[in-house]
């Protein structure tokens, strides 16, 4: 039985931005709450998932790997270090800016 284009590239998306695509949709996130999980606006996170902002810095594929569980291996990235928790000897929460605000 042959299998629809639509439903290929729903079982293997073929992009960072569909992989990312893919998972906010399976948990029924719209644009805005994935991008209140990353710190990016809906329109970025639209963005990314369309591809019309490239998806090739490291420490934006990890908000989004860490915002939607996805592990870092399907974006082509190492496992995080525990020095990658560290910037200038402060600890960085996964998907926060660097340097935290303060109040």
């Amino acid at each position: 039985m042959p299998v629809s284009a639509a439903h290929a590239r729903s079982e293997r998306p073929g992009t960072p931005g569909d992989l990312i695509r893919s998972r906010r949709l399976a948990r029924g996130w719209t644009l805005a709450e994935l991008g209140a999980r990353t710190g990016y606006s809906a329109s970025q996170v639209s963005r990314y998932e369309r591809g019309l902002s490239p998806l090739t810095d490291v420490d934006v594929l990890r908000r989004f790997a860490d915002a939607l569980d996805i592990p870092p291996r399907e974006f082509g990235l190492a496992a995080a270090s525990p020095l990658a928790q560290l910037r200038h000897g402060h600890p960085v929460p996964p998907g926060l800016p660097y340097p935290p605000s303060r109040p």
